[in-house]
């Protein structure tokens, strides 16, 4: 099985074991069937629902089951783009986005990026390896911005708020409320969601029945209290608003040098809150600890709000709290102050959680709003949900006309905010642009005012931007012009203006599409009429792409393909890839469109680009019409193209018995075998077709033939786990030991595919079990790789011999080991097998076990005698191999068992220093405790303190330090712990050795100061602080170089003229 996720990503694995943690308090409904169904059978499911109802937790489970089931690996995305990204041909997907185009608001980012690459999206679906599941909150998807994504992404919608009934929630509330509870919901008709039932769960205190009424009135009752009684929790929920929901840990890091602004802001929300200002950090950090799980949750370097609708209640609470408004509008992050606000002179409707800015402090709220505009920090405010009532814009541009214009005309964001004015209709601002000599022409993600106005089909806006200069055939910057984009949206009025104002209905634009080719592949009629009436050329297409004729056999519609026909397109015409109309048409499955173009004499054996025929296309698109059509016009059963395919192979493949027949009826070749890919019967067997391998056996087909792989029919029945036709092709002769070739058989097929039905009537036909392929595997062997115990057990029955290696000496039980499969282990275990055997990997059973975090298997091959400080073929013991991962519930496992936590492989690395080079504190807290010497260094290429020190983890550090690490140690790369911290320039791990008594001007192993190696790297605040400590710019260090020589060599002007003045000697020497 494939890993959890095969991104190179140590984010996504920490998502993935959160969701794995949240797994024990999932509950199954009917709903997880639904949904599961359609990701199995479609390529994108997206759950919809109001905040609260559990689709995140919903979609992370049917994330991980597919996993499991299907084995799909796993891609958490925190945005559209990250498919692009990480998506990967020959690996499937499941991508899974959360809160997709925005989570408050509608982005209108992520959806010009889908706009963009909606092509590319379709095409990685179209791929068949990929998925996409997202989850999305209802008034999102009901904008109508979003509705205008899903016109052209077409979604598989389940509405979880609609989907859920109250039994299926009652029983998701099962895991949070007592009997009790769960009964006083049924009697009441109040709304519930799981949250809320969760969020109760973790206040016993509360009133069940006041929260059903008025959830957000019993939280706001509770920090009333809390501002009194407990002012440093009350400051700490008020911090989690000015942070957006989410505060770093390293906020709290007592060596983290806060800059004076950001130590402001802390003052004075500690001043409001009613604590001293000198409260230290280390005690709110206390504070937010406490609260983790009832207000919050913990990830690796992040306190986050622990839901959406949490937030919108304190959001809620304290940005109605006058006395802490004008903290929220002077520091609050812009997404907080942008998204949640709005202004009451402007009398609007507003969210029922939206902060409400009273007249009072509208000064300091646009005051606010300026000084983002001049710090550069735009787009935020132009995404502003108030943006939509013409009085707050009105308000909004008199801001823009009290900032410099050469600020606005000049700054490339405020240069393009045209575009996103067209995007939202907002006319007043794009005058008000206009009027500042914003460049109408300029583009800005990659798309022009006039091309935004086009998409969004406002007539008005196209009308204004031409009549202040829009150029009406300029190409923006994803190659559309402003006709080609007004023909996909299927505006006439703004096609016709266009046309009136000089739009060339015969340009091309960068893809190679003209207005004519986008009207036909939208299938839009109209349109092709008045594009044609315009002195269009039917005829003319670009070396990039489709004729318009093809076009319109793709968009199935026959009545553009006879307008186009009428008007003297030629029938005959191929495009830039050699596609024909005729096998466009076919493609599409349209019989009229065939029909109309057999009768204007096209020829129906000519081969496409891909030396494909128009029948083969047809029998692979499983249309019996147009197929007999063809046989009719004289179409050629047999003729094959370059991929060596048939019509009968197609037809063969996508499973239609009627199609078959016909073909064979008209002298399809049932045994042929045309180059390399499938013969009729191997394609059957793919598609899983019991009728037609049995009507193919039946006109003679070849049980025994092999495809140009190599493969026997019977082997890719096994391949595809489709026992009934493995039946049926052996009951007709198949033999069961021939093989793939030199490299597969067909009880190895069966084995890898886990069909234990197929292997046990493999093996009482008579099949090897000993049989090996081409690289020695067993069946045993694949066996154990797959992970079906039932196999197992049944090889082993039947002799097979347990110690048997294949050609890169890899053994059953490492093979069991890598896949997890404990059951397997157990049996290969009870077997006899060497649990400290090194394979061909130089891997030990053990070392597997561990690196892949499983302790049951662990504890299994120690039970048995597994060595736990056996050092493998890699050099690396059990112990290293866990604390390379990063597994501290393994590393505890086996420190349990009595690994030496100061056993020095064969790398010359101790747990220690393993554990240093990485990231995770409590490993190596818990080695310490343990024994480990923390100034180990014999045999050693890095102590643990220079290894932390390279690393640059100021925590770490200070824990070696703390269990008496040696500052002034060299290891044995000659590095002392200093000379280690100023390679990499890391101020802070300089400054808290040098606080321990590290000699600043100490030569190590290499015959270098300090104050070389920084001045070498171009560390310039790491100079200034050793010089500061006492550091000699005048020593001349072992290799005979003083720091100005290790300057020069590095180029740094700024460190030279540094020690240049810090050298009394120096400057002697220049004046000299």
């Amino acid at each position: 099985m494939l890993p959890l996720c095969l991104i190179f990503s140590d984010s996504h694995n920490v998502d993935i074991a959160r969701w794995k943690e949240q797994e024990l308090m999932f509950v199954k409904t009917p709903v997880v069937k639904v949904i599961s169904q359609i990701l199995e059978s479609k390529q994108n499911a997206l759950i919809v629902g109001e905040p609260g109802i559990g689709k995140r937790m919903l979609l992370h489970h049917i994330a991980l089951q597919l996993h499991n089931t299907k084995n799909y690996s796993i891609v958490p995305c925190s945005a559209i783009k990250d498919i692009r990204y990480h998506f990967k041909r020959d690996i499937r997907h499941m991508f899974v986005l959360d809160d997709i185009c925005g989570r408050f608001t509608v982005s209108l980012r992520d959806i010009d990026y889908m706009l963009k690459h909606v092509d590319s999206l379709k095409l990685i679906l179209q791929n068949g390896r990929s998925k996409i599941a997202a989850t999305c909150r209802l008034d999102i998807y009901n904008d109508d911005k979003f509705h205008a994504l899903c016109s052209l992404f077409t979604w598989n919608v389940i509405n979880l708020s609609a989907e859920y009934s109250k039994e299926d929630k009652l029983t998701i509330c099962t895991k949070y409320l007592s009997e009790t509870n769960i009964q006083l919901l049924k009697d009441q008709n109040e709304p519930f969601d799981p949250l809320m039932c969760y969020l109760y769960s973790k206040n016993d205190h509360f009133n069940l029945t006041d929260l059903l009424h008025c959830r957000y009135e019993v939280y706001r009752n509770e920090w009333d209290k809390l501002q009194s009684l407990d002012p440093h929790k009350y400051c700490v929920l008020f911090l989690c608003v000015i942070y957006n929901g989410s505060i770093k840990e390293s906020l709290f890091d007592i060596h983290n040098v806060h800059d004076n602004k950001n130590q402001e802001v802390l003052n004075n929300i500690f001043d409001i809150c009613g604590i001293n200002q000198g409260t230290s950090l280390r005690k709110m950090k206390k504070v937010f600890d406490q609260i983790v799980g009832t207000y919050l949750r913990k990830t690796k370097t992040k306190y986050k709000v622990i839901h959406d609708r949490m937030f919108d209640f304190m959001c809620c609470y304290f940005g109605n709290t006058d006395i802490l408004v004008r903290s929220i509008l002077r520091y609050a992050c812009i997404e907080v102050v942008s998204a949640r606000t709005q202004l009451e002179s402007i009398n609007e409707q507003s969210g029922k959680y939206t902060i409400m800015i009273s007249t009072k402090y509208e000064q300091t709220y646009f005051k606010r709003i300026k000084n983002d505009f001049q710090e550069g920090n735009l787009h935020q405010w132009f995404n502003n949900e108030q943006m939509k009532f013409v009085k707050y814009r009105a308000s909004f541009i008199k801001v823009l006309k009290s900032i410099d214009n050469d600020y606005l005309t000049n700054h490339y964001y405020v240069q393009n905010l045209t575009i996103k004015s067209c995007y939202q209709g907002h006319d007043d601002m794009v005058k008000y642009f206009v009027s500042q000599h914003v460049d109408l022409n300029k583009g800005y993600y990659d798309k022009t005012p006039l091309t935004v106005a086009c998409s969004t089909q406002n007539s008005k806006m196209v009308q204004l931007l031409i009549d202040k200069g829009g150029d009406v055939n300029q190409v923006d910057g994803i190659g559309n012009t402003p006709l080609t984009v007004a023909c996909n949206s299927g505006n006439e009025k703004i096609i016709q203006l266009l046309i009136d104002k000089g739009g060339d209905v015969n340009q091309f634009n960068d893809k190679g599409n003209s207005p004519l080719i986008v009207a036909c592949n939208s299938g839009n009629l109209k349109i092709a009429q008045l594009i044609i009436a315009n002195a269009c050329d039917v005829n003319r297409s670009d070396s990039m792409t489709d004729t318009p004729l093809i076009a319109a056999c793709n968009s199935r519609n026959e009545k553009i393909v006879q307008l186009l026909i009428d008007k003297g397109c030629d029938v005959l015409q191929v495009d830039s890839e050699r596609e024909t109309p005729l096998i466009a048409a076919c493609n599409s499955g349209n019989e009229k469109i065939v029909q109309l173009l057999v009768n204007k004499g096209v020829n129906v054996n000519q081969l496409n680009g891909m030396r494909k025929t128009a029948l083969r296309v047809a029998c692979k698109s499983g249309n019996e019409k147009i197929v007999q059509l063809l046989l009719n016009m004289g179409g050629d059963v047999n003729l094959a193209g370059s991929d060596s395919n048939t019509p009968l192979t197609a037809a063969c493949k996508s499973g239609n018995e009627n199609i078959v027949q016909l073909l064979i009826d008209k002298g399809a070749i049932v045994n042929g075998l045309f180059g390399m890919r499938n013969t009729p019967l191997t394609a059957a067997c793919t598609s899983g077709n019991e009728k037609i391998v049995q009507l193919l056996i039946d006109m003679g087909g070849d049980v025994n033939q092999v495809n140009g792989s190599q493969e026997t029919p019977l082997i890719v029945a096994c391949n595809s786990r489709n026992e009934k036709i493995v039946k049926l092709l052996i009951d007709t002769g198949s033999d069961v030991n021939k093989g793939h070739g030199v490299r597969q058989t067909p009880l190895i097929a069966a084995c890898n595919s886990t069909n234990e039905k197929i292997v046990q009537l493999l093996v009482d036909k008579g099949c090897d079990v000993f049989q090996v392929e081409s690289a020695r595997v067993t069946p045993l062997l694949a066996a154990c790789h797959s992970g079906n115990e039932k196999i197992v057990q049944l090889l082993l029955y039947k002799g097979c011999d347990v110690f048997q290696v294949d050609s890169e000496r890899e053994t059953h039980l490492i093979a069991a080991c890598r896949g997890g499969h404990e059951k397997i282990v157990q049996l290969l275990v009870d077997k006899g097998v060497d649990v400290n055997q090194i394979n061909g990997r130089k891997e030990t059973a053990l070392s597997v076990a561990c690196k892949i975090g499983n302790e049951k298997i662990a504890q299994l091959l120690i039970d048995k005698g597994g060595d736990v400080n056996q050092i493998n073929g890699r050099k690396e013991t059990p112990l290293t191999e866990a604390c390379n991962s990063e597994n501290e519930k393994m590393v505890k496992f086996l420190v349990y068992k009595g690994s030496n936590v100061n056993q020095v492989d064969g790398k010359g690395q101790t747990p220690l220093t393993v554990a240093c080079n990485g990231r995770n504190e409590k490993i190596i807290q818990c080695i310490i405790e343990k024994g480990g010497d923390v100034n180990q260094s014999k045999g050693m290429m890095q102590t643990p303190l220079t290894a932390a020190c390279d690393r640059g983890n100021v925590n770490i550090v200070e824990l070696l330090i703390d269990a008496d690490g040696d500052v002034n140690k060299v290891d044995g790369q000659g590095m002392t712990p200093l000379t280690a911290a100023c390679k990499w320039g890391n101020e802070k791990i300089v400054q808290l050795l040098m606080e321990n008594g590290c000699e600043v001007n100490e030569v190590d192993g290499n015959g270098q100061t300090p104050l070389t190696v920084a001045c070498e790297w171009g560390g310039e605040k790491t100079v200034e602080l050793l010089i500061d400590k006492g550091g000699d710019v005048n020593q001349i260090d072992g290799n005979g170089d003083r720091p100005l020589t290790a300057a020069k060599m590095r180029g740094n002007s700024n460190i030279e003229q540094l020690l240049i003045n810090k050298s009394s000697y120096l400057n002697k020497c220049i004046i000299l």
